[in-house]
């Protein structure tokens, strides 16, 4: 007896079992590497930590009835504000917001917990997870309630405990 012919006698129910069970191992296998490769938590929390700034009412999303995503009310672009927003001392950040009015660039910074940024910021190259910088387009309602185009961007940083 041939090969070909005790092929052709094998039921053909096993040899579709033998195909699920090489896909399925595979599928485990590569869905398994996926699974396991690691995610930048640190990333996750500047991202955090920026949208909350950017979309809470107390923070600096323009309020008319209710707050409005990715619009920053400029009288609320001070330090004491958001200090009051985020009372985090672990948490520091320089927030830079560009902003066009006229065809003239104006450019504002702002600080939360100016005292731990200043102090984390010089360890950002031996502990990079420990510092971020984000971007976002935005729009920046003056005084007058009039929108301009904008950036702002976040420069961030964790005080670091060894």
């Amino acid at each position: 007896m041939s090969s070909l012919e005790i092929a052709s006698e094998m039921p053909l129910w096993i040899l579709y079992i033998f195909y699920i069970i090489i896909i399925a191992f595979t599928t485990v296998a590569v869905a398994g590497a996926a699974v396991n490769q690691p995610i930048p938590i640190d990333k996750a929390g500047f991202t955090t930590y920026a949208n909350r700034i950017l979309y809470s009412p107390s923070c600096l999303a323009h309020f008319s009835e209710r707050p409005i995503p990715g619009i920053i009310d400029l009288n609320k672009f001070d330090q004491s504000r958001l200090a009051d927003c985020f009372p985090l001392n672990v948490f520091g950040a320089r927030l830079i917001l560009d902003y066009i009015t006229n065809d003239t660039t104006t450019s504002t910074i702002t600080y939360i917990n100016k005292g731990t940024y200043d102090i984390s910021k010089p360890v950002c190259f031996s502990q990079p997870s420990a510092c971020a910088t984000l971007e976002h387009y935005v729009l920046v309602a003056d005084a007058s309630g009039i929108l301009h185009r904008g950036r702002i961007t976040f420069d961030m940083t964790l005080e670091t405990r060894s």
